[in-house]
C-alpha cells in the first residue's frame, strides 16, 4: 500500500521491543518507514518493555504514541469497587481498583492542590 501511494505513513500498536526491532528492520528493507508505534503507557503499566521501546522509539525517530494513559481510567477517580463500570472492564476493575486506592488518593491530593495553586 505505501509503495502503490495508497498510505503515506506506517504505524504498529502493541508491539514488544523485539518485535518493534524486527518489524523496523523489515520495513526499512523494503523502503517504507516506520512512523509511529502505539504502546499502553501509564502508571499502571510503565515499565522495562515500556522504557526500551521508548529508547527504541527515540533512537530510530519512529513517533511514541502513548494510550490509556489513565489506566483504562482506572486513575480518574471516577470508578471506586462500588461504582464498576459494566462489562469485562468492570470485572478487571473489580480485582485491581482496591489495590490503587493508595495512589488514586495521592493523585487526588495532588490535583487539588494544583488547582489551587492555579487559580491564585
Amino acid at each position: 500500500m505505501y509503495e502503490k501511494g495508497l498510505v503515506r505513513a506506517v504505524g504498529v500498536s502493541n508491539y514488544g521491543p523485539k518485535q518493534l526491532l524486527k518489524i523496523y528492520d523489515y520495513l526499512k528493507s523494503r523502503g517504507v518507514p516506520l512512523s509511529s508505534a502505539q504502546v499502553q503507557f501509564s502508571l499502571l503499566s510503565y515499565g522495562n518493555d515500556q522504557m526500551e521501546i521508548k529508547e527504541i522509539c527515540d533512537t530510530l525517530g519512529i513517533t511514541l504514541i502513548a494510550y490509556s494513559p489513565l489506566g483504562l481510567g482506572m486513575l480518574t477517580g471516577k470508578y471506586t469497587p462500588s461504582n464498576l463500570p459494566s462489562g469485562p472492564r468492570g470485572l478487571l476493575f473489580r480485582q485491581i481498583l482496591p489495590k490503587l486506592d493508595p495512589l488514586v488518593s495521592t493523585l487526588k491530593k495532588l490535583l487539588k492542590r494544583g488547582a489551587r495553586l492555579h487559580h491564585r
